[in-house]
């Protein structure tokens, strides 16, 4: 494992000795990142590993779909019951 001593300089800051472009030129090439950068595209597995986890999902949920819908109206006319008895 080898370890690097990396100083990392704001913009504004100067190293004395140092001009402003100097600095500048060297805090650019210090700044990197440890991982590769990921490319823009979404690669071909990950739309695949996509289109499984929703499909999955669907199905799954789909059979449920009627008993959701029963429990939402059911406390949909249990509310709407309770309240039209307050008004009173």
């Amino acid at each position: 494992m080898r370890l690097e001593r990396v100083t990392i300089m704001t913009r504004g800051s100067v190293r004395s000795g140092m001009s402003e472009t100097d600095a500048n030129t060297d805090a650019d090439s210090l700044l990197r990142t440890v991982t590769p950068i990921t490319p823009k595209k979404t690669s071909l597995g990950n739309k695949i590993l996509d289109f499984v986890i929703g499909i999955g999902a669907m199905i799954l949920l789909l059979p449920l779909a009627p008993f959701i819908l029963l429990v939402w109206l059911w406390d949909r006319l249990r509310r709407d019951r309770t309240e039209s008895e307050s008004e009173r």
